[in-house]
């Protein structure tokens, strides 16, 4: 199939269809009747209260209101000669239908008598058809979180790796789609997000860990749909500010947290929302601003600059001890800054046809430090200013357009921008690639004048990290949506996607070299060399599906189709023995020009379309009662890191293997998955919901077998679709209300996540290190096996206090068994990957709020504890002990053999590492004030 005719098939199943590609609203349904006779009532009107929505009943009583942001709501039914009705606190949820029928009394005998009574408060969702949690912003206000990803971490099924990054149901961390208002945000490059939403803006976080919907694409194994606040016809604003630190008895693990610093980690937050002034309540707003600060627990002391004193070097024993040219001070070496800010104006441009134009703005930026235990950056280490600078930064415009057809239908038209910004270097911005004169910043010394190393088992004493990253994308989007209700059954949903990526990539590894006078200098290297990676890319992708909502009283079916295209718009090695078009290895390849090899050194890669059709099924067995059943396919195009790694195959001629390169005809991932729940409510005090389910993962990104060169000589690798994996488990969940002031939430999940490589440098390292190929299953490097979650609510108002407890079971860990023997019957044979597991992990964390007024407006004060206990959880750990704390290499023995009076750190002080335990206590005092 060529170009064009994917381009018609998928015009042409856009055409036939409907969309709506993230869903950010949800639907009102039900019907109204005469309360003596039985019988429908038609023309009667519901509206939702301070709202334009609305919508009039049938011939059969039955009325339904698309379109309905996420929220609580009063709906008021009315008709000539009835009692008018309202209803409070209808809950809206996205992609769900809400459904509120009505029982209408004649109004002959009490005039004027309006009727008010509670929405029905059941936590059964007859029409979810796969594992999803919703929570609500009152919800996250009352929670001790201060990003969303914690609450993302929160539900079942979530386990945040070492780094931070998330999996859901056993799959990498680039699986999972991250959404907000209806737009992807997901960083295609490699996973997570591109922007980071302030939770203080959220209206919705939605987390589907099941089979979701064909609505959904470019996921395998989750997503993340946030929907964020939009202003009303009332003014409303308020802020938050709250500062605190680390409180800790573990201080001789950690340096400088015996004091106690009440602003080390501070955030203000304000925002404000309502009507724009003189526009008739036509024109409404949302507007939010953050910023966060946190020293972080993690420091060093500055005892030396990076660039060492070459005057007070002193050789003892083998040992390069420089003298102390630093000045002592404690710095902070995990610290960062965020900033998020927000903005939103939707424009009624005519409410009583449905049209609404919209502009959102949401922007976030984060300045961090590494950290780097080895390279001098332990609490212990002495020259704290020789690593990385991060900086993320990402903006995200969205233009929407929003026309309700008429009460059954409605579209969505809408662009976007999504440009981000990653860099990492030691100095500056990334602007200083080539710093003055084309140079790297002067501030950047060579290994080789410059004493990096001071021997084993000793902080590194000067010198610099030489690598410069930058990288930027910026993400054009164009949608379009349809969405009707046809008839009462059926709701309809599809329409087209197109998205185009431009991307810049560049990775610098200084290099060095000796002027005349013999003195070294650093430079960046040619863009021929390896160590100069830069490349541009534009890959794109067209997406469309057909999604029908099938809804009767007795089953809610879910059928779905998606069609994604996808064209990396690269070039792949025309002959796949001679990679690098600067160093051919064909003779007769150098007697041509550049230009001559370009004409035949590539061909353009290999576009390709793909199918996943989706399924779910909700049967009620009652009212209080619900199973489902699901089974979709999914597929994601692969990380483009992957796609792009030294798109012009450079090679090194002092590596035997190089690569791994990238390959831009990578295929797509995919993943089959199953499902089986049931939801059950028991009265006012246990709504239990339970599911099993099942993966099969195929075709996961690795690394190809060393590839022959001319020559037979050198070799090298290259990123190719081989690894196999699954996934199985149990989820189960409960939440319900002791008492009219306590209620509760448990999750818990039992899973298991094997596979041939947690990533594809796991293969890579097995090549380059000659080891066998992996024949058989083994855990992945997120494979936690039990996952428990409690939260507990106590709310005697004016006072709230809720209490989360996290229990999980550790991540594997492959051991080691340093000083065995290795000769005649005692030879021990390699010990399996990931065959042993880490310490699990436990933790407590507290919110606590007190609600009061001053001069009739609303105050509240509130603390936030994180590790209540302050428990030193293990995540990372010496491999032949499994325990962070304690290691048998070096012996004693050894230990004593390497000892130095001149050492300015005990080999033991470098055998401890803070950064391995999870964050101690942080005790956090706040104020905040809504009007």
């Amino acid at each position: 199939m060529n170009f064009r005719q994917m381009i018609i098939c998928l015009l042409t199943l856009t055409l036939l269809t409907s969309v709506v590609f993230a869903g950010s609203t949800g639907k009102i349904t039900g019907t109204i009747k005469d309360k003596t006779t039985g019988e429908p009532l038609i023309g009667a009107n519901v509206i939702l209260m301070g709202t334009s929505l609305g919508a009039a009943t049938d011939l059969n009583g039955y009325y339904v209101i698309l379109n309905v942001p996420p929220g609580k709501y009063t709906l008021r039914a009315s008709l000539i000669g009835y009692k008018k009705m309202t209803i409070e606190n209808v809950s809206v949820s996205v992609d769900k239908t809400s459904t509120v029928n009505w029982i209408m009394e004649d109004e002959a005998l009490e005039l004027g008598v309006e009727i008010v009574i509670e929405a029905n408060k059941s936590l059964v969702v007859r029409d979810k058809t796969s594992s999803e949690v919703k929570v609500s912003s009152d919800a996250i206000e009352n929670m001790p979180v201060n990003d969303v990803s914690q609450i993302i971490t929160l539900q079942a099924g979530v386990v945040q790796d070492r780094g931070g990054a998330i999996h859901i149901r056993g799959g990498r961390s680039s699986e999972v789609a991250y959404w907000v208002d209806g737009v992807p945000i997901t960083d295609g490059f490699g996973g997570g997000q591109t922007v980071a939403v302030d939770q203080n803006s959220i209206s919705e976080v939605q987390v589907i860990s099941g089979t979701f919907n064909a609505e959904y694409g470019q996921a395998t194994s989750g997503v993340v749909n946030q929907v964020t606040k939009e202003g009303n016809t009332k003014f409303e604003g308020g802020f938050q500010l709250y500062s605190g630190d680390f409180v800790t008895g573990r201080t001789s693990l950690y340096r400088n947290l015996e004091k106690i610093s009440p602003l080390a980690n501070s955030n203000f937050q304000v925002n404000l929302s309502g009507p724009v002034p003189f526009t008739g309540n036509n024109l409404g707003f949302f507007i939010s601003s953050r910023r966060s600060y946190s020293d972080g627990w993690l420091y060093g002391r500055r005892d030396y600059l990076p660039q060492m004193d070459t005057v007070g070097v002193t050789p003892v024993n083998g040992l390069v001890v420089p003298r102390k040219n630093g000045d002592g001070e404690i710095v902070p070496m995990n610290n960062q800054e965020q900033w998020f800010w927000q903005s939103k104006l939707i424009w009624n441009v005519d409410a009583t046809k449905g049209m609404k134009l919209n502009f959102s703005f949401i922007g976030n930026q984060r300045k961090s430090n590494s950290y780097d235990h080895v390279a001098q950056l332990s609490p212990n280490s002495l020259n704290p200013d020789g690593d990385y600078r991060n900086i993320n930064r990402g903006f995200l415009y969205i233009l929407g357009w929003n026309h309700a057809i008429d009460a059954f239908s409605f579209y969505n038209l809408s662009v976007s921008l999504n440009d981000s910004y990653n860099h990492s270097s030691l100095y500056g911005d990334g602007s200083e690639k080539n710093g003055p004169n084309g140079g790297p910043d002067a501030r950047y010394l060579p290994a080789n004048d410059q004493q990096v190393g001071s021997g084993s088992y000793t902080f590194l004493r000067a010198g610099t990290q030489n690598n410069i990253y930058y990288r930027t994308n910026k993400i054009w989007l164009l949608k379009g949506e349809y969405t009707i209700q046809y008839g009462q059954q059926h709701l309809i949903k599809a329409g087209l996607q197109s998205t185009f990526n431009n991307i810049t990539n560049h990775n610098i590894g200084l290099s060095t070299n000796k002027d005349a006078n013999g003195k070294y200098y650093q430079f960046v290297p040619a863009l021929t060399d390896p160590g100069n990676d830069y490349y541009e890319r534009k890959p794109y992708e067209i997406s469309s599906f057909l999604q029908d909502k099938i809804e009767f009283d007795y089953v809610i079916i879910n059928l779905g189709l998606r069609v994604d295209y996808f064209n990396s718009n690269s070039r792949v090695l025309a002959d796949v023995r001679d990679p690098d078009i600067n160093r051919p290895k064909r003779t007769e390849m150098l007697t041509k020009t550049l230009e001559e090899r370009k004409a035949i050194w590539y061909k353009d890669s290999e576009p390709e379309l793909t199918f996943s059709p989706r399924m779910g099924i909700a049967y009620p067995i009652s009212e209080t009662g619900v199973l489902h059943f699901s089974f979709g396919q999914f597929t994601k195009f692969p990380d483009l890191v992957y796609l792009f790694a030294n798109p012009e195959f450079k090679r090194s001629e002092q590596t035997t293997i190089n690569g791994p390169y990238g390959n831009a005809n990578l295929k797509s991932e995919k993943t089959t998955s199953y499902e089986f729940g049931i939801q059950q409510e028991f009265g006012d005090y246990l709504y239990f919901e339970g599911s099993i389910f099942y993966k099969d993962i195929r075709d996961w990104v690795s690394v190809s077998a060393p590839i022959k060169m001319y020559g037979d000589i050198d070799k090298y690798t290259q990123y190719i679709n081989k690894d196999y994996a699954n996934a199985k488990g149990i989820v189960l969940n409960a939440r319900g209300s002791l008492s009219k002031e306590t209620s509760y939430s448990v999750s818990y999940t039992y899973m298991t996540a094997d596979g041939v490589n947690s990533n594809p440098q796991q293969e890579m390292d097995a090549i380059t290190g000659n080891a066998s190929p992996v024949k058989i299953l083994i855990p992945l490097d997120w494979d936690v096996r039990h996952n428990l979650n409690i939260n507990l609510v106590y709310n005697p108002d004016p006072v709230s206090i809720s209490l989360i407890s996290r229990f999980a079971t550790g991540f594997p860990y492959t051991p080691s068994f340093p000083g065995t023997s290795r000769q005649g019957s005692s030879v021990l044979q390699d010990p399996a990957r990931n065959s042993r597991t880490r310490p699990y992990t436990l933790t407590f964390d507290l919110f606590s709020d007190y609600r009061f007024e001053v001069f009739g407006q609303n105050m509240t004060v509130f603390c936030k504890v994180f590790n209540l206990f302050d428990r030193a959880n293990e995540f990372e750990i010496f491999t032949d002990t499994g325990r962070a704390g304690s290691t048998n290499s070096p012996s004693a023995e050894e230990i004593a053999g390497l000892f130095n009076p001149n050492r300015p750190t005990s080999i033991q002080d470098f055998l401890k590492h803070p950064e391995w335990y999870s964050s101690p206590r942080e005790i956090q005092l706040g104020l905040s004030y809504n009007f």
